[in-house]
């Protein structure tokens, strides 16, 4: 690869040359016409506002005591999906409606341990890494030893912060939360509010821009 594309793979938001380290926040803007209807379009409480502070919890659970690396949430469209270390070329998607329910839970995520999440990744990178696919693309394998020499997943206090905080946000007057992706993979949190665009950040990050943008 030269310079010229090693810059270029460089300049992905993230990505197999891009280290999941950095605590800057970048704001991606999006649809005009979303940003000037802004405070035209109103909060219609929907399921997940009735039961968002139980469903912050069950994120939290499900992030750091099952095999999920990754949740997509629609709070719009009380929709989930949810990707698992178990089966990591597979998307689930679940309903917030059946999220709540115990016996829905015991029967879609098993459990797994924070610490058995962490060494298991490491484990499934050791195949991949000694996959010949990878092997006739040395740079490509180089890169994601690289990357996953240094991975760890998030501070579980960095988490716990995050999730209690939903509620919080999901309740901003005229600048509700409107769906989230937490991935642990790459210690990722990107958020949509009732706005054009998307904040997409560190989740150790997350702290000081909840302060930044939130705090009075």
């Amino acid at each position: 690869m030269d310079d010229i594309e090693q810059q270029e793979l460089e300049k992905a938001l993230m990505g197999v040359g891009v280290r999941p380290t950095s605590t800057r926040v970048i704001g991606i803007r999006g649809d005009q016409s979303l940003r000037d209807t802004v405070y035209t379009r109103q909060h219609v409480p929907n399921f997940s506002d009735q039961y968002i502070d139980e469903i912050s919890h069950i994120f939290y659970t499900l992030l750091t005591e099952t095999g999920i690396h990754r949740l997509s949430v629609g709070f719009h469209d009380n929709e989930v999906k949810t990707f698992s270390v178990l089966d990591p070329l597979n998307m689930e998607m679940h309903r917030l409606e059946d999220l709540v329910r115990d016996s829905y839970r015991r029967a879609n995520f098993p459990s797994l341990s924070y610490e058995e999440k962490s060494t298991y990744i490491s484990r499934l990178y050791q195949h991949v890494l000694g996959d010949n696919e990878l092997h006739k693309r040395p740079f490509w394998r180089e890169q994601i030893a690289k990357r996953n020499q240094d991975l760890d997943l998030p501070n579980r206090d960095d988490l716990r912060k995050l999730t209690d905080s939903i509620p919080v946000l999901r309740k901003i007057e005229g600048y509700f939360l409107r769906s989230a992706i937490i991935n642990l993979f790459n210690n990722t949190l990107s958020l949509s509010f009732n706005c054009d665009g998307t904040q997409l950040m560190a989740i150790a990050a997350f702290e000081e821009f909840l302060q930044t943008n939130f705090d009075n």
